[in-house]
C-alpha cells in the first residue's frame, strides 16, 4: 500500500508528456499572439506602400536637391561646407545609394551659399536621371521611418504590452506629419526616429542600468546629434527624466510617512550624474 501511495507523485513518462501544441516552445504562439503578428505584418505592408508610392511619384521639393548634392559631396570629396546648417548623417544616408551611379556632377566652386547650392543641386538631380535619384535617396531615408516603427513596437510592447503597441502602429500609419515627411530627403524623420530612440534607450537604462545600456543610449544620442542640431533638446528632456527617476527612488527609499533621506538624495544624484556623464561622453565622441 505504501508503494502504491507513491504512484500519483511520480507519473509515468506517458502521463508526463504533453501534446506538442502545449509545450513551452509552442505555447507562446497563442491565438492572440498570432493576431498581433498578423496585424504587424499588415501594418508593415501598408507602410511600405505608403513609402514607395509617393517616393516614386512626387516631384522634388525645393530643398531635396540641396540635401542630395550635399550628401554626394560629403561622400566623394569630404567637403562638408555645403549645407552646414544641418549635421551630415541624414544626407550621407540619402546619398549612399547614388554612389554606384555615374552622375554628371555640376561644378562646385568656392561659393557654397544656400542660393548657389540650391541651383547646383537642381542641376545634379535634373541633369541626370531625376526619377532614379529621387527614388533611391527617398527609399534610403525611409530607413529612419522603418526603424522608428520598429522602436515603437519594441517600446510599446515592453512598456504596455503587445496590444497597445499594435494600436500605436495603427495610429502612426495614418498620422499626417509622419506620412508627409516619411519619404522626403530631409533631416526631419531622422531626428524623429533618433529622438524617440534616445528617450527609449534612456528608459532602458533607468529600468536596469548596465554598461551595455549606457553605451547604447550614448550611441543613439550621438546619432541624433549627428542628424539635426535641434537634437540639443535631448539635454533638457533627459535632465527632466533624470529628476523624475531621482525623486522616485528617494521616495521609494524613504520610510512611509517620513521625510526623505539626504543620504539617498546624494547617492541617487551621484549615480545618475555618473551615468549621464558616460552617456554624454559617448554621444559627443
Amino acid at each position: 500500500s505504501r508503494l502504491t501511495d507513491f504512484g500519483p507523485r511520480f507519473p509515468t513518462m506517458s502521463q508526463s508528456m504533453k501534446p506538442w501544441h502545449q509545450s513551452p516552445l509552442f505555447s507562446s504562439f497563442s491565438s492572440s499572439r498570432i493576431v498581433h503578428i498578423t496585424l504587424m505584418a499588415v501594418s508593415i505592408g501598408i507602410l511600405a506602400f505608403e513609402i514607395y508610392l509617393p517616393a516614386r511619384r512626387l516631384s522634388a521639393t525645393w530643398n531635396e536637391p540641396y540635401h542630395i548634392l550635399a550628401g554626394v559631396q560629403y561622400w566623394r570629396a569630404g567637403d562638408f561646407g555645403i549645407n552646414p546648417e544641418h549635421p551630415p548623417l541624414a544626407k550621407l544616408v540619402a546619398a549612399l545609394p547614388l554612389l554606384p551611379m555615374r552622375l554628371k556632377m555640376p561644378h562646385v566652386g568656392l561659393d557654397v551659399t544656400k542660393q548657389t547650392a540650391n541651383i547646383q543641386g537642381t542641376a545634379l538631380v535634373y541633369g541626370n536621371d531625376a526619377d532614379a535619384i529621387l527614388l533611391r535617396s527617398r527609399l534610403a531615408v525611409a530607413v529612419f521611418v522603418l526603424l522608428l516603427f520598429g522602436l515603437m513596437v519594441e517600446a510599446g510592447s515592453r512598456m504596455f504590452g503587445a496590444a497597445p503597441a499594435v494600436i500605436a502602429i495603427a495610429v502612426a500609419l495614418f498620422e499626417p506629419n509622419l506620412l508627409a515627411n516619411a519619404t522626403l530627403v530631409t533631416t526631419d524623420m531622422g531626428l524623429c526616429c533618433l529622438l524617440f530612440g534616445s528617450v527609449y534607450a534612456f528608459w532602458r537604462v533607468a529600468e536596469h542600468p548596465s554598461a551595455v545600456r549606457l553605451a547604447g543610449c550614448g550611441v543613439v544620442m550621438g546619432l541624433a546629434f549627428a542628424v539635426k542640431h535641434s537634437a540639443i533638446l535631448l539635454i533638457p528632456i533627459l535632465a527632466a527624466l533624470t529628476a523624475v527617476e531621482i525623486s522616485y527612488h528617494i521616495k521609494k527609499a524613504s520610510p512611509e510617512g517620513g521625510s526623505f533621506s539626504s543620504r539617498a538624495l546624494v547617492r541617487e544624484t551621484g549615480s545618475w550624474l555618473a551615468r549621464l556623464s558616460v552617456i554624454a561622453g559617448i554621444a559627443l565622441l
